[in-house]
């Protein structure tokens, strides 16, 4: 129990007994960060002696009000778990409970309420939902028509503006903004990154889909904390902005230190076009090259396969990760030590002397290492080979 969520539970003024119960019951299960996992609702319906349909239509009347949220979580063994979050830093106080259940969406049909426990008399009949979690997807009435204003319908929700581009980029709008944005600012930082990405992955998957199946609301979306996972694997890997560096800059030299490096070959023209966050590690590449992006390769060193394997490897996937292509080895010339002199095969053929000069496979490089993370040339550190 935390005794600051029953201290904010105390002074808010809900429309009745009922849904000021069910508040107090939240609040008393309640964590220092208002956040309850034990607040599932047998639990509420037996302290309040209210049925579960009361209970769900309580809550979610809470929620319309800016009191909560509410999302979904399972169990390993799939027993679902309730976790209701506090709004501690708003103000509740309302005469009469936000309509519910409009909005054209399916209603179930009203139903008898059971009498409570201690006077005996028959709750109103409101419309009744089903007894399960799915229930709370049924629409609040929108802000304008609420006899308060909470959920910060106008004001600003870092990450809302980013997740919402997103899952309106196939042409279909949110349609439940009211519902939505207040899940969304209920999240914590990390979350919100989580779910847009994962909204990312959903989006995706989608639009690879022949026939489409209809696109769940974002409301129901953001609830579904565990199914974040699942989608946030099949997100697509964020566009890269790239910009243009002038010659002579520390990023042209870098660009053209790669450009040799991936292709072989020297990078003209008078800018280089990369992403708009440059690495330490990468900006490391920069003094391998003059001021006008010039490379002089012959001043590289060369790997040798046989005794430098492990440092071979660690370039081409360096340069995989910068350029996106695997470098190949290459074929160089085999030195004589002693004429200095390139070495060659001598064969007889039809009485004939043929010569075929002798050649090995190497990479070259501009150093026996890649850069390390900060920029600093050498083998890699212990904590990176212990993290590998």
């Amino acid at each position: 129990m935390s005794i600051k969520a029953m201290n904010w539970a105390m002074s808010c003024r809900t429309d009745g007994v009922s849904a000021q119960c069910v508040l107090y019951i939240v609040a008393d299960t309640a964590n220092e960060n208002g956040v309850s996992i034990h607040a599932d609702p047998d639990y509420i319906s037996a302290r309040t002696r209210q049925s579960r349909a009361t209970v769900f239509r309580r809550l979610k009347e809470l929620e319309a009000a800016g009191a909560l949220s509410r999302f979904k979580k399972y169990r390993p063994d799939g027993a679902p778990v309730y976790e209701i979050r506090l709004h501690m830093d708003r103000h509740i106080d309302y005469d009469k409970a936000p309509q519910i259940g409009e909005g054209g969406e399916h209603e179930p049909e009203s139903q008898i309420e059971t009498r409570t426990g201690e006077t005996g008399e028959v709750a109103p009949v409101r419309q009744a939902e089903s007894q399960s979690c799915d229930s709370i997807e049924n629409p609040s009435k929108s802000p304008e028509d609420s006899p308060l204003t909470p959920q910060e319908g106008g004001s600003e929700v870092d990450g809302w503006e980013q997740f919402k581009a997103i899952w309106e980029g196939d042409g279909v709008p949110i349609g439940r903004v009211s519902i939505a944005k207040p899940l969304f600012a209920a999240l914590g930082p990390a979350e919100r990154a989580q779910v847009t990405k994962a909204a990312r992955g959903y989006l995706h998957h989608r639009s690879r889909e022949k026939k489409p199946g209809t696109k769940q609301g974002a409301q129901t979306f953001i609830r579904e904390i565990e199914a974040w996972p699942s989608w946030e694997k099949l997100a697509p890997p964020e566009p890269v902005v790239r910009v243009s560096y002038p010659k002579g800059s520390e990023e042209f030299r870098a660009g053209a230190t790669l450009r040799m490096l991936a292709f072989r070959e020297p990078l003209t023209g008078d800018v280089w076009q990369g992403p708009s966050q440059i690495s330490p590690k990468f900006l490391a590449m920069a003094q391998f090259a003059d001021a006008d992006g010039q490379v002089d390769r012959s001043a590289w060193v060369i790997l040798d396969p046989d005794t430098q394997s492990v440092q071979i490897s660690a370039w081409r996937n360096q340069i995989k990760e910068w350029s996106g292509r695997w470098v190949e080895l290459e074929q160089v010339p085999v030195i004589d030590p002693e004429t200095g002199q390139p070495k060659v095969s001598i064969k007889e053929w039809n009485g004939k002397e043929l010569r075929f000069p002798v050649r090995r496979e190497v990479l070259i490089v501009p150093a026996e290492w890649p850069p390390r993370k900060d920029g600093s040339i050498g083998p890699p550190s212990q904590e990176s080979q212990s993290a590998a």
